[in-house]
């Protein structure tokens, strides 16, 4: 029966740094260097659990888009784009 060997912390983070880097599967990452994959799995799960996520703090905005209801008839056409976050977008565009 072989001795688990304990990692520090700083061991760990280099490791996992060395496995992104590699650009291999964990498994086969693990295997190369000789340690279990469900080793550095648990690990990735205990770093993501440490660090929290905090949202990004924003200033809260308003756009009034009564502007754009003019009297006349608009002659150009204009698009608005709204960043929702989280890589989501409303866009509203008026054509000629």
């Amino acid at each position: 029966m072989t001795k688990r060997k304990h990692r520090s912390p700083t061991e760990w983070e280099a490791i996992h740094q060395d496995w992104k880097d590699s650009g291999l599967s964990i498994t086969h990452f693990c295997n190369k260097i000789g340690i279990s994959p469900q080793s550095l799995y648990n690990y990735r799960q205990r770093r993501d659990d440490s660090t929290p996520v905090k949202p990004k703090k924003r200033a809260s905005s308003f756009v009034e888009l009564g502007a754009l209801a003019v009297e006349t008839p608009r002659k150009s056409p204009f698009e608005i784009v709204l960043n929702l976050g989280g890589d989501i977008q409303l866009t509203i565009r008026h054509s000629a």
